[in-house]
């Protein structure tokens, strides 16, 4: 089979150097099955949502935003959620053609966490009330309005954790999680679903 034939579903978003010429390498991506682009997502000062047109990608049905932090405080990743969420908003927000993308997976993951139960407590309250999902849903929302009516759409969030937690513990704390999610999500809830995973790596 020929690679012209052949055609991009899923594109996966990382951090890398501003000289990587991501644009670039996501156009000569277009006719794989699947693809890793590098991108500075988590920088958008050095790479702008503008930069990435996905209507020129008639067959994507997934983008997934990954946001890796190695932290031995809760503190340190609360941070580092804040600066990722905040992020990925900027860049949905810049990018109307964000709203041709059925499926978004937003990744953010903990290496290395030494996190007591009250610690891992307090982070999954953060992620769960934090007010931007409200602004995130908002602005998924907007450019949803002129799309095709009855597109399915599907936000899943998930959180990997490197964690000496029980797999009991994880998969109790996800529906609580996601709940708290969707309270802030009624735009998305109307069009689609909304899921929060927690994964042990």
């Amino acid at each position: 089979m020929q690679a012209s034939s052949l055609t991009l579903e899923a594109i996966t978003l990382h951090r890398v150097h501003r000289h990587t010429g991501a644009y670039e390498q996501t156009h000569r991506a277009y006719s794989l099955p699947s693809s890793v682009l590098p991108s500075q997502v988590a920088n958008p000062a050095l790479f702008t949502a503008s930069m990435f047109d996905f209507s020129t990608i008639p067959n994507l049905r997934c983008v997934a935003f990954y946001y890796p932090h190695t932290t031995s405080t809760a503190g340190a990743f609360m941070e580092h959620c804040t600066v990722a969420l905040a992020n990925f908003h900027s860049f949905i927000s810049g990018n109307s053609s964000a709203a041709r993308i059925r499926n978004i997976q937003v990744r953010l993951r903990a290496g290395f966490p030494l996190f007591d139960r009250e610690e891992w407590l307090s982070i999954l309250d953060f992620l769960g009330t934090t007010v931007i999902w409200t602004a995130i849903d908002q602005s998924l929302d907007m450019p949803r309005r002129s799309a095709t009516r009855g597109s399915p759409f599907h936000l899943d969030v998930v959180l990997e954790i490197e964690s000496r937690r029980s797999t009991g513990e994880l998969y109790t704390a996800a529906p609580v999680w996601t709940s708290l999610v969707r309270t802030q999500m009624p735009f998305a809830l109307a069009k689609g679903t909304v899921e929060c995973r927690i994964i042990r790596v």
